[in-house]
């Protein structure tokens, strides 16, 4: 016997705006959108350039140097060096979060009893 689940709150009525729309139906109206602004766009006018050392480092969580900005982080090495080192890196965000799950841990209370279960 299936159980119900009955719901008394109200919701929110769609916009009229808006078209109901799906999952699969979004990267269609993406694709069909992009197709229509660069149908328009000489390809003379697109460029490709490599993205800087800098600019990965940011992309990364690292407060690196720019042009015009002083960052907090140093790094060394040659522009490749630096973009290995970013790529093998753990972001600081996420080695700040790993820090302190490991503060907690080690810092909490033990008991003493050094028993395994058999």
């Amino acid at each position: 016997m299936a159980a119900s689940l009955n719901c008394h709150c109200e919701r929110p009525e769609p916009e009229p705006s808006l078209p109901p729309t799906t999952v699969r139906l979004i990267p269609e109206a993406v694709s069909a959108l992009w197709r229509a602004t660069l149908s328009e766009l000489p390809l003379e006018d697109c460029y490709y350039r490599m993205m800087r050392e800098f600019e990965i480092g940011r992309g990364c969580g690292f407060d690196v140097d720019f042009p015009d900005y002083r960052g907090s982080f140093v790094v060394w090495g040659s522009a490749r060096n630096q973009v290995d080192g970013f790529g093998n890196a753990v972001s600081p965000q996420v080695g700040a979060w790993i820090g302190s799950r490991l503060r907690a841990v080690l810092h909490a209370p033990h008991s003493c009893d050094m028993t395994t279960a058999a």
